[in-house]
């Protein structure tokens, strides 16, 4: 499909646009990346940790050359599905 092909190649170019922001574009001072990979890392170890989150909302996260922060955040919670039963593991 070409206009999905089109949607993910603007998605790739602001993605690239961001973490350009990251290393340092036109002069800034390039920001801890690893700090930011830190705070993915943990976010997802929360969202596999915790099934009842249902929504994330993280608005914004800081990064600079010192660490990073998450600035505000929003949670939605709703009761986990239930467990799949072991016959349904097999397909």
């Amino acid at each position: 499909n070409h206009a999905a092909d089109r949607r993910r190649r603007a998605g790739d170019g602001a993605l690239a646009a961001d973490l350009r922001l990251l290393v340092g574009y036109r002069g800034a001072p390039v920001c801890d990346v690893e700090a930011v990979h830190d705070v993915l890392l943990r976010l997802s170890a929360l969202i596999e940790a915790h099934a009842e989150v249902a929504e994330l909302d993280l608005d914004p996260l800081g990064a600079s050359p010192s660490g990073a922060v998450i600035v505000d955040a929003r949670v939605r919670l709703q009761a986990p599905p239930p467990p799949r039963p072991l016959s349904s593991l097999r397909e």
